[in-house]
């Protein structure tokens, strides 16, 4: 009777894996002297790899498919849940923009918890991108028609002849600009964001993955911006929610603990709104200052 060498688990002659702890045996039909090095587990004949997530030895031409994290299993594979997102060649950008934020906005925890950390970053600026015309678009063309109705209606005096006709143009040239200034805005703020976390969670131990994991990570994490399409509000509260998916993004694709997610998050706003108040301040009392004199 055969018996596993790592758990003493009894064993079929033909057994090529301990059941019990998976430990790969040699058959006593294979000459042990002929092998070398680890074997596959599905394919004895053959030499083997282990897969970088679960560590078990496959053969590199049948059992195991390249990753940016190496060599993986079928079943490592399948662990992952593809996100609608990363089928978007195959739905359209639309469909998958629209189904990859009702999954995250209705269940987030879960979803960044399955689906696959690494991701392209030309993938996560689209992303970026189209969250930030969602989430703008809406609410600054209400406040251009608000304003070149005001300045329509608006009695003549207060403006004059020429500020009258030039007002209509004057409205959608500075609504051009600021919502592409935005959305740039926002792109910038994606790789300078993600890149401050991800030295935070590095700073604080974190041993996190890739770069390119804290980017997708901010980008999926602008999902409730498509809340920007109700005009005027919706701005206004979706940055918060961002806020709260970022930390909960951080924490399940980066395998670390909350508190160190809403550290690296929250720190940085923090500190930023302290240097602004103490710099406001400062302003505040050198005019109180030259005042007096």
């Amino acid at each position: 009777m055969r018996s596993c060498p790592a758990c003493g688990q009894s064993l079929k002659d033909d057994d090529l894996l301990c059941p019990k702890c998976g430990t790969v045996v040699v058959p006593d039909t294979v000459n042990r002297s002929a092998v070398d090095g680890p074997r596959c587990s599905n394919h004895f004949d053959r030499p083997a790899i282990a897969c970088a997530r679960c560590g078990t030895f496959y053969c590199e031409t049948e059992c195991l498919t390249a990753t940016p994290e190496g060599p993986k299993c079928k079943n490592c594979l399948e662990v992952f849940q593809v996100l609608p997102w990363d089928e978007r060649a195959q739905i359209g950008v639309f469909q998958a923009y629209w189904q990859t934020c009702k999954q995250l906005i209705v269940a987030p925890v879960e979803t960044f918890k399955a689906i696959r950390p690494e991701g392209d970053v030309a993938g996560s600026m689209l992303f970026t991108v189209i969250s930030s015309v969602v989430g703008l678009f809406t609410t600054m063309l209400a406040y251009a028609v608000i304003i070149g109705v005001m300045m329509a209606v608006a009695p003549e005096q207060t403006h004059g002849n020429d500020f009258t006709k030039l007002g209509p143009l004057f409205v959608i040239g500075i609504f051009i600009f600021y919502f592409f200034l935005l959305v740039i805005g926002n792109i910038m703020a994606l790789f300078m964001f993600a890149g401050v976390e991800h030295l935070g969670l590095k700073l604080l131990g974190a041993e996190p993955k890739s770069y390119e994991v804290s980017i997708r990570a901010y980008s999926l994490s602008m999902a409730p911006y498509i809340f920007g399409l109700i005009p005027l509000c919706g701005l206004y509260f979706y940055p918060i929610w961002a806020l709260v998916l970022r930390c909960i993004a951080l924490t399940q694709m980066h395998r670390t603990s909350g508190g160190k997610a809403v550290a690296v998050v929250i720190g940085p706003l923090v500190l930023c709104c302290g240097g602004l108040i103490a710099f406001y301040a400062l302003i505040i009392a050198a005019a109180i200052g030259l005042g007096k004199h």
